[in-house]
């Protein structure tokens, strides 16, 4: 009985690990800027909202200054040959990497504003000019 139990605990891991990935924010999308432009819009966004280089993931990963009560918030990026791709999402304290697709009261009071200012990032970074 107990190797099934393990059997059961193994497969519930996998199982959150593969869907980790889609509890993400990601958007991927061209852009006609040259790198130093998209740099300097991602390096006001990261400065403003007080993101720092993480120590915990490799490459480049921001996360927040400081946690709030659900944990951290992150950031990936990169821009190659026009195309920019964006990843962020919440980790929190106790463990868990929080859906960025979630209701609630995390939802509205942690997701949503994080989802909207990553939108006006999207937006400012879509802006010709």
């Amino acid at each position: 009985m107990l190797k099934n139990n393990n059997m059961l605990k193994n497969t519930g891991t996998n199982k959150n690990t593969a869907n980790t990935q889609e509890k993400h924010f990601k958007r991927t999308f061209q852009l006609e800027k040259y790198e130093e432009e998209v740099r300097k819009i991602m390096d006001t966004y990261l400065k403003e909202q007080d993101f720092v280089e993480s120590k915990k993931y490799s490459g480049q990963i921001y996360r927040s200054e400081t946690a709030n009560m659900f944990g951290f918030k992150y950031l990936k990026w990169s821009y190659k040959e026009g195309t920019f791709s964006l990843e962020a999402w919440l980790y929190g304290t106790l463990n868990i990497d929080w859906n960025m697709n979630n209701v609630g009261f995390l939802a509205y009071t942690i997701i949503k504003p994080y989802k909207e200012s990553l939108l006006t990032l999207i937006k400012t970074l879509k802006k010709e000019g």
